[in-house]
């Protein structure tokens, strides 16, 4: 094995102008950042195309970067292979950019099986390719070269200039299909859930939209309201903000509504939904009132004495 990693590693270093002991540096960074997961045999190819080197033949044993599970990849990673299948798609979302510029950006989970993981996608064709529909919830999907981050507390798939985000044909019975559903407000309390949800529950406790200064001086807005599971009482803490406050006016409160979209948050052990880029509200019914319902079971008529 040794014999043919010295073969490839004295290719790159002849078509890169680079040292053999300065290739063999960049291969030992690769295989101590995949904290193992990355064999010599497979950071050697990374090695070259980070170098802009196309090697003429590959050795017989010499192995490609291997599928990195979900489940042990980890911030820092570059050039990450990573399959599975797209499980929620939440779509393509606007943003501004560091330098002031108005900009787009896609964002969807995808599952191996043993995790789940959320997809951030900055690469302009591959947005495209979402907006047509081409790449979709239920495709499995294999990205190669993408940059492994963090969010909040989770691992996020960046997508970026230099990734490629393919649609496999075929079955693949250990990937989970899909199955979007609305959810109940106490489902959103007690299960195990993907960060952004669609609930369905009664609108109660509004409070006025209030503003706030941001830390850029800018203004903000938000709003608040309570949610109530139609059937448990159970109620859910729910936070508009911004342009999403004015998705709820004119609606009365006690109407059952459908939030999608909605982002999960934790805050002093107790669960929130605040709105995203991409939240809707629908009202799927009049106006619920507050009070019992109840059967009349005996009419006693009162007579004039």
């Amino acid at each position: 094995m040794r014999d043919e990693l010295e073969f490839i590693v004295e290719e790159i270093s002849r078509k890169s102008g680079r040292s053999k002991e300065e290739i063999w540096d960049m291969v030992r960074k690769y295989v101590a950042e995949y904290d193992g997961i990355l064999k010599e045999d497979g950071a050697v190819y990374l090695v070259a195309y980070d170098l802009g080197v196309k090697l003429e033949q590959k050795a017989e044993k010499i192995k490609e970067p291997e599928i990195i599970p979900l489940e042990k990849a980890v911030p820092g990673m570059r050039r990450a292979i990573i399959r599975g299948r797209i499980i929620r798609m939440i779509g393509v979302m606007p943003y501004t950019s560091k330098d002031g510029e108005n900009a787009e950006r896609a964002e969807f989970f995808i599952s191996d099986g043993k995790k789940t993981a959320r997809v951030v996608v900055w690469n302009k064709s591959t947005i495209e390719r979402i907006k047509k529909k081409e790449i979709k919830e239920g495709d499995v999907v294999m990205i190669s070269r993408a940059r492994v981050g963090r969010r909040g507390e989770d691992i996020a798939i960046n997508v970026d200039s230099e990734s490629e985000v393919n649609v496999l044909e075929g079955e693949f019975p250990e990937y989970p299909i899909p199955s979007t559903r609305i959810l109940t407000v106490s489902e959103v309390l007690s299960e195990e859930l993907l960060p952004e949800v669609d609930v369905r529950g009664i609108l109660s406790g509004m409070f006025q939209p209030t503003e706030f200064s941001r830390k850029d001086g800018g203004t903000g807005r938000k709003a608040s309201f309570s949610l109530r599971d139609e059937k448990t009482g159970d109620e859910v803490r729910v936070v508009f903000w911004d342009e999403k406050v004015d998705l709820l006016s004119g609606i009365p409160v006690n109407s059952l509504v459908i939030l999608k979209n909605m982002r999960i948050k934790e805050r002093n052990d107790s669960v929130e939904l605040h709105s995203t880029a991409l939240t809707e509200v629908s009202v799927e019914g009049p106006q619920r009132d507050n009070f019992l319902k109840g059967e009349i079971v005996y009419l006693s008529k009162i007579r004039d004495i």
